[in-house]
């Protein structure tokens, strides 16, 4: 895939899942029913914060969301994470081992409580 045409793929998904309620819709279909029960999705915003590091910027984006918990005042940051490949690859898994590292290591740079 060109870059050309990874931006606009990269675009077109941001697009949709910045939409709350297509986000709340792929998170009510997509996440365990076990963590979706508890979160009140009436709450949800999205809440610009990234937790793409300074290099990756340049080519990639994410999308995070804050949501109350249900019956609780707590709030979860759900961010997120789509990789699309046009191709096979084996490394995948390890690419986004590193995104997730990545947004754990601003997590905590920024004392956040994980």
């Amino acid at each position: 895939m060109s870059k050309t045409n990874t931006t606009i793929h990269d675009n077109f998904i941001r697009a949709i899942l910045s939409d709350k309620n297509i986000a709340i819709e792929y998170f009510r279909n997509y996440l365990p029913e076990a963590v979706s029960s508890r979160l009140d999705f009436s709450s949800m915003k999205q809440i610009p914060d990234t937790y793409i590091s300074r290099n990756l910027q340049k080519t990639m984006s994410d999308i995070v969301y804050s949501c109350s918990l249900r019956g609780r005042k707590n709030k979860v940051v759900i961010s997120l994470l789509i990789e699309h490949k046009s191709f096979p690859d084996k490394f995948t898994a390890v690419q986004i081992g590193s995104y997730l590292f990545s947004g754990y290591e601003k997590q905590v740079k920024n004392k956040e409580r994980m």
